[in-house]
């Protein structure tokens, strides 16, 4: 009984560093809801090439196209 306690409280133990993990590195789903509302009413694809989109996609940097005023 003693060995099977001392297996439960590890992988317990085990549990509760995967549930610590979980919480500090995933957003909640307020939080993805809340930037999927963003995205969908700024639709970054207006603002965005096809070409800077293939470069974004292979990681490349892609230059900022900023217009001056006259």
């Amino acid at each position: 009984i003693n060995r099977k306690l001392n297996e439960n409280t590890e992988a317990i133990g085990r549990l509760e560093s995967e549930v610590n993990n979980i919480k500090e590195n995933y957003s909640k789903a307020e939080e993805v809801a809340e930037i999927k509302y963003v995205i969908d009413t700024i639709n970054p694809l207006e603002f965005v090439s096809i070409k800077d989109a293939k470069d974004l996609m292979q990681g490349k940097k892609v230059a900022s196209k900023t217009k001056k005023k006259k």
